[in-house]
């Protein structure tokens, strides 16, 4: 369980600052033109990697919530390790508000200014 945690928790920090200093996430390309036969692919593609991203992030709010439980109801960790995990959980929540942020707002947002069409983002 630490070791899936802490592989979150390890993947989160390295995709973070891309996404902070661009909005994004820092594989995608400039969006083609509306009119573009490829366009709906790309957005439909973008949308699936922000549901994405927000499952995972869900996936990694669990798994801290659960380390964090183990911790308070039967070790009773104190000193580091107790502020190890709830670092981790508060991290965990902080992605996930990220990734809905995006998926919810930053996203739809983007699209609509590149002119994409509102069901593309859809599943």
């Amino acid at each position: 369980m630490k070791r899936r945690l802490a592989a979150f928790l390890l993947a989160a920090t390295l995709a973070a600052p891309a996404f902070a200093q661009t909005g994004h996430p820092a594989s995608r390309d400039a969006a083609p033109p509306a009119e573009s036969p490829d366009a709906e692919a790309y957005w439909r593609a973008r949308a699936g990697e922000a549901r994405a991203r927000v499952t995972t992030a869900e996936e990694g709010v669990a798994l801290a919530e659960e380390e964090y439980g183990k911790m308070r109801h039967r070790n009773r960790k104190r000193g580091e390790p107790r502020a190890t995990l709830s670092d981790s959980r508060t991290a965990a929540y902080a992605e996930l508000e990220a990734a809905l942020l995006y998926r919810d707002q930053e996203l739809p947002e983007e699209a609509r200014r590149a002119g994409a069409l509102p069901g593309w983002l859809r599943n």
